[in-house]
């Protein structure tokens, strides 16, 4: 029924800013702090089965960073501690429009 919230499955590492985008219908939760520690973890959310898997980690730990999702691709943004975009899942480019 639409507009009604209800629980899905608990994530395996509860944290604070991390960053989601959502591709091919799945959320990917990516990075964060757990109150201890920096994160590079990657979280996939699978809505059809809710369930959460693993997915690739990030090449370094990153807390309060943006993703983003272009051309097929999930990209977490860069925080102060790494200048360089980190393409997590990568499905290809999308096929270029039929011009005039």
């Amino acid at each position: 029924e639409r507009g009604v919230w209800e629980p899905a499955a608990p994530v395996a590492v509860a944290r604070s800013a991390l960053s989601l985008a959502v591709l091919d219908n799945k959320l990917y939760a990516m990075g964060g702090y757990d109150g201890t520690s920096f994160l590079d973890i990657v979280d996939v959310y699978d809505p059809a089965t809710n369930t959460w898997t693993s997915g690739t980690p990030l090449t370094s730990v990153r807390s309060g960073h943006a993703s983003a999702v272009c051309y097929q691709h999930v990209t977490p943004h860069s925080d102060n501690r790494e200048q360089t975009p980190t393409v997590i899942k990568k499905l290809g480019k999308r096929p270029s429009a039929p011009g005039p």
